[in-house]
């Protein structure tokens, strides 16, 4: 019987894809189950056998799943196939964000907005404006991003000065090869957060302008549906893993790049650190040492309470010849993590970590 009713469905669905227009304007993420450019009919076709169980359907966290989701409960459902062929028919619109424009700051007459999110080849992009209802100029820094926690590298956002009673605009620029998949699934963003300073020009002493708001603010998104998403640092073992009360650091993996002649151009190691207290902590990587002759390289980065960072830490053969190591015959690399307050600069944790490189470098041939 539950066939029957799935082959009716479907039935019905291919019958009026002949009764509407295909659309092939309209081009967006969600919905575009099959990659093939943008929200088809055939999408529509496919996830309505996902929903009635004929077609195998995807691990709730993964990013096939988020494409055929698109009304975000959580479920896959012959609702979401007839939205996708609506959308497809230029009836609907998918929108892959459609927690924006979000209020991320309202402080003393000024409004941060976040109003657009955008993935391309170079990053990710967020769209803001600010509105200064204020009768003075304001100078507004957005910068230090987290999305569901994750604090990724980014440049700041210096948006041009606001005149009062008026708007501005600028993009901020994630370009992180951490990114991983699941972390910027649009619909799937459970809080963003935000780094921000808002200065009042017109209001001045001793050269210095006034500040209305220095400090970091975290947003719950609307409308997300709280799902089982896998572990923030995506490896089964990690060669070292410290977890403290405060924080907890991982050493995910390491290995070296070669060239076509197979000689180590760069040594590489994966680390990972999350906040657990209510305070900012820096963590810093340095005294680094590759079999005892020091490499002077050094890492450091300020990770907000609640957030984690990664990072790829690399030291190149330029850095290994400086010291007198030869890259082909490095067996380990010594180095010290300190975790620091990051107003005192007063030392709460410190250990040294040796990781080995035997197993990745290529033994001489004859």
């Amino acid at each position: 019987m539950k066939r029957n009713v799935a082959l009716l469905l479907i039935f019905a669905l291919c019958f009026t894809l002949f009764l509407l227009p295909v659309n092939a304007d309209i081009v967006t993420l969600r919905g575009n189950i099959d990659y093939e450019g943008g929200v088809t009919a055939a999408d529509a076709r496919t996830v309505l056998r996902m929903a009635v169980e004929l077609d195998d359907k995807p691990e709730t966290w993964t990013y096939d799943f988020l494409l055929a989701d698109v009304d975000n409960d959580g479920k896959i459902t012959a609702a979401d196939a007839r939205l996708i062929l609506r959308a497809a028919v230029g009836l609907e619109m998918i929108s892959d964000h459609p927690y924006l424009p979000l209020t991320v700051l309202d402080e003393q007459g000024v409004r941060i907005l976040l109003t657009h999110i955008e993935q391309d080849f170079a990053g990710t992009y967020f769209d803001f404006t600010v509105e200064n209802r204020t009768d003075h100029t304001v100078d507004v820094l957005v910068g230090e991003p987290s999305v569901n926690g994750y604090l990724p590298d980014a440049s700041d956002l210096e948006l041009p000065v606001v005149a009062p009673h008026e708007t501005a605009e600028g993009s901020l620029l994630l370009a992180d090869h951490w990114i991983d998949e699941y972390t910027f699934l649009p619909g799937r963003i459970d809080s963003l957060g935000f780094f921000m300073q808002v200065y009042d020009l017109d209001d001045v002493d001793g050269g210095i302008p006034r500040t209305l708001y220095d400090g970091r603010k975290t947003v719950k998104v609307p409308g997300t549906v709280v799902i089982d998403m896998p572990d923030e640092y995506p490896y089964f073992e990690y060669l070292w893993e410290t977890d403290e009360a405060g924080f907890r650091f991982v050493v995910m993996n390491n290995y070296v790049d070669l060239d076509a002649d197979s000689r180590v151009t760069a040594l590489h190691l994966n680390l990972a650190c999350k906040n657990k207290g209510d305070k900012p902590l820096l963590f810093s990587v340095g005294n680094v040492r590759i079999d005892g002759a020091s490499v002077g390289t050094l890492w450091a980065r300020t990770v907000y309470p609640g957030t984690f960072s990664k990072t790829n830490f690399t030291v190149t053969d330029s850095d290994l010849f400086r010291a007198g190591v030869d890259p082909n015959g490095v067996d380990e690399m010594t180095f010290t993590l300190e975790v620091l307050d990051p107003v005192t600069m007063v030392t709460v944790f410190s250990r040294d970590y040796t990781v080995s490189y035997k197993v990745w470098i290529p033994k001489p041939v004859g």
